[in-house]
């Protein structure tokens, strides 16, 4: 090692030479790393779902992100069957999917178009962020029976990241079916081959039950169905957990299956990795309205089996009691709204939350709102105030049946039934002073101060 004391000026500069070249070999090594981390591993994404003969013609697959991932990473999908050690000939279709924006583990993408159509829409379920492109033509999945392949890689040398199988066979008992599917091995290779393009082997790399699955039954001819969406079925609270439930197909157990025109839709709007994919809240307000306070939310990301709402309420913002429930509409492609309206308001100060309850008990809570309930929710003015001889009392809704007039000792001094929203009240009679009038109703009780001077 140099001391510094004992370099001269041509070591100097040539120790700064290496560095540079160091550091940009460092910095190109970094950008190789970071152009890497997208989709490199059997089991960076599970298939959700597909349909096949929707009334539309338009056709739709689904899968569900088990990394995250950054913005432009790409993956490919085919319906072309695998050989056992390549894509069988043919001209299927091929589609690239481009991500929009970064995105974390639990988002699941829904990718539509008509079959071998360029014009496909990619969808992040139930958000408004970009999902970014597909391009090339939209795999076409007849009701015989079909599979699709995610890769990365080239179409001669793939890396396969998952699969989804829905075709079947069987030549059991002497029949003649090439031979007999299963989730092991999906279709014998002697199935798939150039003449029969919706075969497939398993593809290299993936493991039957964990990074691919097939939606029929082993051994058993026209087991496979037209249309399949995962149910939710299952614990998905790590990545593991969901290659687990998503893969391992039981019949009417885990995952909804039809042949024919679906009465579903995709995708499946589960909670994967709930513990840090919960629903959100995208907004929650509250407003003063003629005898009541109106209440507003909107959620997204919200899964299937969220359960429900609680709407609790404060008058101090400490202790909250329950005032209603409400159940959650499950998900949806776009926001969900909810609304309600509290008639049984304070005076003052109404602070409310949202108690969010899933299936399995996880509680989650809302920022709170709060609302002034009174002469700024205009259910109770008073003009002219200062009053002489006579106030006018607006009053808004109809929630309240007498007004009551007391003086600073809390004592009645007059009361009349209420008998228009502008009610004309005498008070000449009454002296000088301040005075509060009040408007009562069965569940119901709002105030104003009113001075009387003569």
């Amino acid at each position: 090692m140099y001391e510094p004391s004992t370099l001269n000026q041509f070591e100097m500069n040539k120790i700064y030479t290496i560095s540079r070249k160091f550091l940009a070999v460092l910095l190109f090594c970094t950008f190789i790393d970071t152009a890497r981390a997208q989709f490199t591993t059997a089991g960076d994404i599970a298939f959700t779902g597909y349909i096949a003969a929707a009334a539309s013609g338009i056709e739709s697959f689904s899968f569900v992100l088990l990394k995250n991932i950054p913005a432009g990473s790409t993956l490919n999908f085919t319906d072309r069957g695998w050989n056992g050690t390549s894509f069988n000939a043919g001209t299927e279709s091929l589609l690239t999917w481009t991500a929009g924006s970064a995105l974390v583990a639990g988002r699941e993408i829904t990718i539509s178009g008509a079959a071998s159509s360029v014009t496909m829409t990619a969808v992040v379920s139930g958000s408004s962020i970009n999902a970014g492109t597909a391009s090339g033509t939209m795999p076409s999945f007849p009701t015989s029976g079909d599979q699709i392949l995610a890769y990365v890689g080239t179409v001669a040398a793939p890396t396969f990241i998952a699969g989804i199988h829905m075709n079947s066979y069987n030549n059991g008992n002497g029949g003649a079916e090439c031979g007999s599917t299963s989730v092991a091995g999906w279709d014998p290779a002697a199935c798939a081959n150039p003449g029969n393009a919706n075969s497939s082997a398993l593809p290299t790399g993936l493991t039957g039950g964990s990074t691919a699955v097939y939606i029929g039954i082993d051994n058993t001819f026209n087991s496979d169905f037209d249309n399949a969406r995962f149910n939710c079925t299952g614990p998905m609270a790590t990545p593991a957990q969901i290659r687990a439930s998503v893969n391992n197909y039981t019949a009417g157990v885990n995952w909804i299956t039809e042949s024919g025109t679906p009465t579903f839709n995709l995708p499946s709007g589960c909670a994967y990795l709930a513990s840090i994919f919960p629903v959100d809240i995208i907004s929650f307000t509250g407003s003063n309205q003629p005898g009541y306070i109106g209440l507003k939310w909107q959620t997204a990301n919200e899964p299937n089996d969220n359960a429900h709402y609680e709407l609790e309420k404060s008058a101090d913002g400490i202790n909250f009691t329950k005032i209603t429930t409400i159940n959650a509409q499950g998900f949806s492609y776009l926001y969900n709204s909810y609304a309600y309206n509290d008639y049984n308001t304070f005076t003052g100060a109404n602070i409310y939350r949202l108690k969010i309850v899933s299936s399995n008990g996880n509680i989650k809570y809302s920022s709170i709102v709060k609302v002034i309930y009174g002469k700024n929710g205009k259910s109770l003015i008073l003009t002219p105030n200062p009053a002489n001889d006579q106030v006018t009392v607006t009053i808004s809704g109809n929630l309240f049946t007498t007004i009551n007039i007391t003086d600073n000792m809390g004592r009645t001094v007059l009361t009349e039934k209420i008998i228009s929203n502008n009610q004309k009240v005498d008070v000449q009679s009454l002296p000088a002073g301040t005075y509060t009038i009040s408007l009562l109703g069965s569940k119901e009780k709002v105030s104003e101060k009113l001075l009387i001077i003569h």
